[in-house]
């Protein structure tokens, strides 16, 4: 219960007051029989050993299952995106306020938000939940919790939340841009312990990729970014920053179409702040062929007074980018000036490139392109590759120079 003084002496004040009793979570208890537990199947859960924890200084505890974790966080904000209300970003700052407590919850046997130590078969305060919280979670303006016991699966604990009106509010408010989930099995009288705990931190906008979810197998992703901003601007990987675009929140980006962890970065402005955001998002492609390894473009130089073609002859080797499969390939010169060696091969066989029919030829500049496609497998990607061939003819005689190769002794 939160009570105001009779005389408001500043605004902030009224508004902190406000916002705190908006973030404390309804509580409430979901027991089950321990007789009705479904069975752990084998390998469904680890219980690894773990220490004792006491009292409330922050003690991180690995992820027991992070399978259900990725679910359970998948799971909200899929009923976030039905309610229509932003996702939230999972941190790991709230994912270990949250471990510790079902673990917590387990070890002395007892079910409560605020943290308790079993002394002598007696359960004692330690502190708050909030104050548990913030032990992690130190910049935290906005906090709220949500716990079951009981529940054999992501799916039930959800279901029980979804259920209460007070948990249910907590997964879908608005004003948590953040979350953190922790999952225990194993020990205590309902054997599997559940936390969601959610903030929000001053200063910090989040960049959510697919509302969260581990993996893809789309190249093309939806953005969410937090935050009022004028403009953004975005890359991914270690490609360039895009050019700076007007701001919304919700967006689409692709990623590179190589298979693995994929990050995005954003930077946003106004006229006088600057944010930055960044997000990660497995892409899980099948292994496709993919023609590579190969130029954009070759250029030659051709002198009439030495008669000297500069280089004398390029290697080009065609490779499967995507998968070990063997790549067919034919090679199209274009024009006859062009010579390129085999016309056909298979990967790793590299082809020479040559010039022809110099002797006569004016001083200029002269344009061609050479093509290589791949005749098997036919859906090869990249294929045909197209190589700007370029030859410059000058009346100059060429000079070759060459280095000598440099050594040191040393004793």
């Amino acid at each position: 219960m939160f009570y105001f003084p009779q005389k408001i002496l500043h605004q902030i004040v009224l508004l902190f007051l406000i916002s705190s009793l908006l973030a404390t979570p309804v509580r409430a208890n979901f027991p089950l029989e321990r007789g009705n537990l479904p069975a752990v199947t084998d390998g469904q859960l680890a219980t690894p050993r773990v220490p004792t924890f006491a009292g409330c200084d922050p003690t991180v505890f690995p992820s027991q299952n992070l399978e259900y974790e990725q679910t359970l966080v998948e799971l909200v904000n899929a009923e976030r995106s039905e309610a229509g209300v932003p996702p939230l970003k999972r941190i790991s700052l709230l994912d270990e306020a949250a471990r510790y407590h079902t673990t917590d919850l387990a070890q002395d046997n007892y079910f409560a938000h605020d943290t308790f130590d079993r002394v002598d078969n007696d359960l004692e305060w330690v502190c708050s939940w909030s104050d548990r919280i913030r032990g992690f979670y130190p910049s935290g303006s906005w906090l709220g919790e949500n716990i079951a016991a009981g529940a054999a699966t992501p799916q039930a604990a959800m279901e029980l939340w979804m259920n209460s009106p007070g948990h249910r509010e907590n997964i879908l408010h608005p004003e948590f841009w953040e979350i953190g989930v922790g999952v225990y099995s194993g020990s205590g009288d309902y054997f599997h312990y559940w936390a969601q705990d959610f903030g929000r931190r001053a200063g910090f906008f989040p960049l959510v990729i697919e509302g969260e979810r581990a993996i893809t197998d789309e190249t093309l992703v939806d953005l969410y970014i937090y935050g009022d901003w004028n403009e953004v601007r975005l890359h991914a990987d270690q490609e360039s920053w895009s050019a700076w675009m007007p701001f919304q929140n919700s967006l689409s980006w692709n990623l590179p179409a190589t298979p693995g962890e994929h990050s995005i970065y954003a930077e946003m402005r106004t006229s006088s702040l600057t944010g930055v955001a960044n997000d990660s998002i497995f892409l899980d492609l099948p292994a496709q062929d993919r023609l590579g390894n190969l130029p954009d473009q070759l250029h030659f130089t051709y002198s009439t007074a030495s008669k000297q073609l500069l280089p004398a002859f390029v290697l080009v080797t065609p490779l499967n980018m995507g998968s070990p499969t063997i790549l067919e390939w034919q090679v199209d010169s274009g024009d006859d000036w062009i010579l390129a060696t085999p016309e056909q091969g298979e990967t790793p066989q590299s082809l020479q490139v040559t010039l022809l029919g110099l002797d006569s030829v004016k001083i200029g500049i002269y344009t061609s392109t050479l093509e290589i496609e791949v005749t098997s497998p036919l859906d090869t990607l990249d294929s045909p590759h197209a190589i700007a061939v370029t030859l410059q003819v000058v009346d100059e005689p060429l000079h070759s120079l060459y280095l000598p190769n440099l050594s040191r002794f040393v004793p």
